[in-house]
């Protein structure tokens, strides 16, 4: 995986550092703004959703991490999409490793 040096000896992930940026401009923001256009103009279909996640490793760490129990307790976290039912994505959820899915996508 490359890697990008950065703050004298200081190593970050190209990902990592896009994913701030992105935040930092509003992009996600913008993205749940476009959805709710959407579902204006198409309407979101609610008769079906799908949920698939992934655990992945955390390097650089943060509150949203926690012990991956599939990886040794490394740092890790879950990320989950959930799709309708024509596979628009309708919802991301980001916790740490050790937090089942199943507690945390309930319906609000």
């Amino acid at each position: 995986m490359e890697r990008v040096k950065r703050n004298g000896d200081v190593f970050q992930q190209p990902a990592h550092s896009r994913f701030q940026e992105w935040t930092q401009a509003g992009v996600f923001e913008a993205v749940e703004l476009a959805l709710g256009d959407y579902d204006k103009l198409k309407g979101i279909d609610w008769s079906w959703q799908s949920m698939d996640g992934a655990m992945t490793k955390a390097p650089l760490g943060g509150e949203k991490t926690g012990p991956n129990p599939t990886d040794r307790a490394k740092k890790g976290v879950n990320r989950s999409l959930l799709k309708e039912a024509r596979g628009v994505p309708i919802g991301l959820a980001i916790d740490g490793a050790n937090r089942m899915t199943a507690s945390w996508s309930r319906r609000r």
